[in-house]
């Protein structure tokens, strides 16, 4: 590549060919696609044996012709249907009450969606607004840190904020990411509980004609303060030096937009005229709003230089996909039918390394199996320390993200084990009132019998999901709990009493018999919950 050349992608000029997916696409899900670890995902071990049999797929075949209310009994009825029909594009729909393939048989309004992944999708085109360097459906190195940024963001409020653990990134294949959140819990959760996680998360609100779009107050936020320390690490590199926010005229005029104070733009338009990079007008900008801070002259805004950074980098979400239980969502695995790249998982730990330019197309991956096996010795050549044959997928650049995908289900495992114990002990009449799950999942220092079989009267949580049963001989009080940290979050599932909103997250008014109680608190509450049964 030549030098000052940027990396870019559009359906039209990657080398990938679509008219030639008739003829790939065989191979892929014959050799390559990862039934194992995919069916394992999916049915979540087995814990619930109809779980993957009421499981909606989707199929989008050649010519764009949509297949709805696909499932399967197991995985080889799922392998045999998706190499007989050869899907041009997979998606993922809820777990239902009825098998999907037999909804015209169930009684209307009978055949109902009960669970799903909260899931989160992150498009690139939401951007265009803040992109100087391309738009639609295109994506290069210098606006792809955007999606960099909003894995960060939102993987950390998830995991910290609401302690939700099993986490599940993929590259949706051409401009975006996906995210599935895989927790038991978090599965079942309402659409009005999934509207409010999404909606906590939503910061950039307005449509196309709205210039201003973040508006900040005071005192910020603690997970939007974790969220600009995030961002200001990539300030210099993404918004100086690839985007170059204030590098033009044009630029700095829509830049100078988003303040409300006209005093203050007055200020900072002098600033910029002073010279100098993006960067060194941003250092002078600093002070003046420091300056004017000071001088109690920011009525409107308290944190005017917070709010474009916040517009220029904070993730946007498509609410709308995250808050419908029933709502599709386009598989991982599967091939992106206009560019032709697998949709792999991303390693969160890695996501600065990850390049979706480097993404394996499904022509790459045919190609990269004949070589393999043109290599003398190397076609029945057993996996190292085993005798057991190298899997096709071993073989291409896939393997990479495979392993990315094993490790995840792995991870899982640890929550089906639990609830396995949990099934067993509840079928044998015992109604633990601190639940297994939780319990495993605990740091080792504080398992303990005492923890497991009663609950403390103070818990102390960093994070960490408890799950508490109670029946009729022992109903859950509400008037018992009180928080003490204003930055407290609570979510409650598998109940079906009324919810209030109560500081972004709900809480419940309890009457139901059994109930499921899992409290979620973010890491940086000490003293979170006093609980009394």
């Amino acid at each position: 590549m030549a030098e000052g050349e940027v990396k870019q992608s559009t359906a039209e000029n990657t080398a990938y060919d679509r008219n030639d997916l008739p003829e790939l696409l065989p191979i892929y899900y014959k050799r390559l696609f990862p039934y194992g670890p995919y069916y394992k995902w999916l049915s979540y071990g087995g814990v619930q044996k109809s779980y993957f049999h009421n499981r909606e797929f989707s199929f989008t075949l050649k010519d764009d012709i949509y297949i709805r209310y696909q499932s399967f009994a197991d995985q080889s009825e799922m392998e045999k249907e998706i190499q007989r029909v050869m899907p041009y594009k997979i998606d993922i729909g809820a777990v239902f009450s009825h098998k999907p393939k037999d909804h015209k048989t169930v009684k209307p309004g009978a055949f109902i969606a009960q669970e799903k992944e909260l899931v989160f999708d992150i498009d690139m085109t939401d951007y265009d607004d803040v992109r100087n360097c391309c738009s639609g459906a295109n994506i290069c190195e210098k606006c792809w840190p955007l999606m960099v940024i909003a894995i960060k963001i939102v993987d950390r409020a998830l995991r910290d904020d609401f302690g939700f653990e099993h986490r599940l990134w993929v590259y949706s294949g051409r401009r975006g990411v996906h995210c599935w959140v895989c927790d038991e819990s978090t599965r079942q959760l309402s659409q009005t509980a999934r509207t409010a996680i999404a909606e906590y998360l939503s910061v950039v609100k307005g449509g196309e004609s709205q210039t201003k779009k973040v508006s900040l107050r005071e005192p910020m936020h603690p997970s939007l303060k974790a969220a600009f320390e995030i961002m200001t690490k990539h300030l210099k590199h993404y918004l100086f030096e690839q985007q170059d926010i204030l590098g033009t005229e044009d630029r700095l005029k829509k830049v100078l937009r988003l303040f409300p104070e006209a005093g203050l733009r007055e200020i900072l338009q002098e600033d910029a005229e002073k010279g100098g990079d993006s960067e060194d007008i941003w250092k002078r900008w600093l002070g003046t709003v420091r300056s004017e801070k000071e001088r109690d002259n920011m009525k409107k805004s308290p944190f005017p230089l917070h709010e474009v950074v916040f517009q220029y980098c904070y993730p946007r979400l498509d609410v709308n996909v995250s808050k419908g239980v029933n709502h599709l969502l386009k598989s991982p695995f599967c091939i992106h039918p206009k560019t032709g790249r697998v949709c792999v998982p991303i390693d969160v730990e890695d996501v600065d390394n990850f390049d979706p330019f480097t993404v394996p197309t499904i022509s790459t991956l045919c190609k990269e199996i004949d070589e393999y096996k043109e290599q003398p010795g190397k076609e029945n050549e057993p996996q190292p320390g085993t005798k057991r044959k190298v899997q096709d997928y071993q073989k291409t650049s896939l393997k990479r993200s495979v392993d990315i995908f094993n490790k995840f289900v792995k991870g899982l495992s640890v929550m089906w084990r639990g609830k396995m114990i949990e099934n067993s002990a509840m079928s044998r009449g015992v109604r633990p009132v601190f639940g297994v799950s939780a319990w495993m999942s605990a740091p080792a220092s504080t398992r303990s019998l005492t923890t497991l079989n009663r609950p403390p009267s103070a818990a102390r949580c960093r994070g960490v999901r408890w799950s508490f049963f109670t029946s009729k001989s022992a109903p859950f009080s509400m008037s018992n709990l009180t928080t003490v940290s204003s930055r407290l979050r609570i979510l409650v599932t598998g109940c079906t009493s009324s919810f209030i909103t109560a500081y972004r997250g709900v809480v419940p008014s309890f009457s139901a018999r059994f109930t499921t109680v899992e409290l979620l608190a973010p890491a940086s509450c000490i003293r979170i919950l006093h609980i009394s049964l």
